[in-house]
């Protein structure tokens, strides 16, 4: 199943985004993009020292939305997390890494093993 396979209906309801084998479409699961971005929206109220609702306020959205991005339930789009990125005064940075390739190279070393290519 594909996010794009979810009747509009159903498209905030987390048990059905769970059993969607992939929602991003650069291959990351959505809920590994969403966890991501909950865990930086929660440490980043947290560190202005808000409440879910405060946050809602400033940024427009309600508090059961907060708790659902933060829950890591739902996975806002670009523009919500540019808004409550904003309401903390803080801004979206985006990195680009390697893949987690060099921990096999790193596992194999201590192994004692060639590296599979």
């Amino acid at each position: 199943m594909r996010c794009s396979d979810i009747p509009r209906c159903h498209k905030d309801d987390p048990a059905v985004y769970r059993s969607a084998a992939m929602c991003h479409p650069a291959g990351m699961t959505e809920s590994h993009l969403a966890h991501q971005i909950a865990r930086t929206l929660r440490h980043e109220r947290d560190r202005a020292g808000l409440t879910q609702q405060a946050l809602a306020a400033r940024a427009g959205l309600s508090q059961a939305a907060i708790a659902r991005i933060e829950r890591g339930d739902r996975l806002p789009g670009l523009t919500t997390v540019e808004r409550l990125l904003a309401a903390l005064d803080r801004q979206l940075r985006i990195e680009a890494e390697p893949l987690d390739s060099h921990l096999d190279a790193a596992l194999d070393e201590l192994a004692g093993t060639d590296p599979v290519e």
